[in-house]
């Protein structure tokens, strides 16, 4: 299991706490063990330790956007002027530079928004318990 260190400047834990300065994030695995200020937080060594030194910067939890529509960029003709693009592959093939700018800002949580058909993207977004289709995605990174 790797194990990654964060030296951070700064950490906001997303609960209205104080912020933490010099703060230390241990994670082990796909989990975060450890949280807090350096020098109460033990830090590991050796091998399988990657050390990421973000001194200056800020560390926070990921950010939720709950109205996104990844398959368009807001464009209203954007489909209808090349119906050649206007197809499940295609408009997945948008989406993922959308999704990784996305990412890149922070945003770890998203809900696509309905599309065509009424469901995500034109197609099945999944079935709700009752059995009808959802009108909505969840995606997580």
């Amino acid at each position: 299991m790797k194990t990654i260190v964060i030296k951070s400047g700064r950490l906001l834990d997303g609960t209205g706490s104080a912020t933490v300065e010099n703060a230390i994030v241990v994670v082990e695995g796909s989990k975060i063990t450890s949280v807090g200020p350096a020098g109460k937080v033990p830090v590991p060594s050796g091998e399988g330790v990657e050390i990421v030194d973000i001194t200056g910067k800020t560390v926070m939890p990921g950010l939720i956007d709950s109205h996104v529509h990844i398959y368009s960029n807001g464009e209203s003709s954007e489909s209808t002027s090349m119906p050649i693009r206007d197809n499940p592959l295609s408009r997945a093939m948008m989406a993922v530079p959308r999704l990784k700018r996305t990412l890149e800002m922070g945003i770890t949580t998203l809900r696509g928004m309905a599309g065509r058909g009424g469901v995500a993207g034109g197609s099945p977004a999944g079935r709700d318990p009752s059995g009808r289709y959802s009108r909505s995605a969840v995606f997580c990174h």
